[in-house]
């Protein structure tokens, strides 16, 4: 069965379309649970607690990458649709090296201001060790993983079709 936007859409069709998006939502946010269950019998109250101050922090930094992923499909879907694959992938290798620089620039910040940025969200002086560790580690990897799971696995539906782009083009 294709599933096409102009159809009518009845409450198994409309799942069956958006349990894919619904799926990731539910496993990004798994991630803090699993976080917060790690820190908390790991480390203890002190770790937890810096965990919950500077994982809004962790949540802007995706933001960016949701975003790119989002316009990025949205803008590589529309192209393919109106038959220019070279502009496509084109577009394409601009979001993934767009994704990669804001990525970067958003790390090397952090990591430059970590403690400032701790105190913004919150943090206390008995909890800004904990959140300037914590915050270290979330800018250190935050290039490499944004643009992996949110932004670089482009997804297309196209005449009933889902293709997933996972790479960027040779030719940018």
């Amino acid at each position: 069965m294709q599933i096409r936007l102009s159809d009518h859409f009845s409450f198994g069709r409309l799942l069956r379309f958006t349990l894919p998006s619904i799926a990731m939502m539910i496993l990004t946010s798994l991630y803090s649970v699993a976080d917060g269950l790690f820190v908390s019998n790991m480390v203890g109250d002190i770790g937890l607690s810096a965990v919950n101050i500077m994982f809004p922090v962790a949540m802007l930094i995706a933001a960016v990458g949701f975003m790119l992923g989002t316009g990025g499909s949205a803008v590589v879907a529309r192209t393919l649709g109106e038959g220019r694959p070279d502009m496509a992938n084109r577009f394409f290798s601009m979001f993934v090296f767009a994704v990669i620089l804001f990525g970067g620039v958003l790390s090397a910040a952090g990591a430059a201001f970590v403690e400032p940025i701790a105190r913004l969200a919150g943090a206390s002086d008995i909890l800004m060790d904990s959140c300037v560790a914590y915050g270290r580690i979330l800018f250190a990897g935050s290039l490499p993983f944004m643009p992996r799971p949110r932004s670089s696995r482009f997804s297309l539906s196209r005449k009933g079709r889902t293709w997933v782009l996972s790479c960027p083009s040779p030719r940018a």
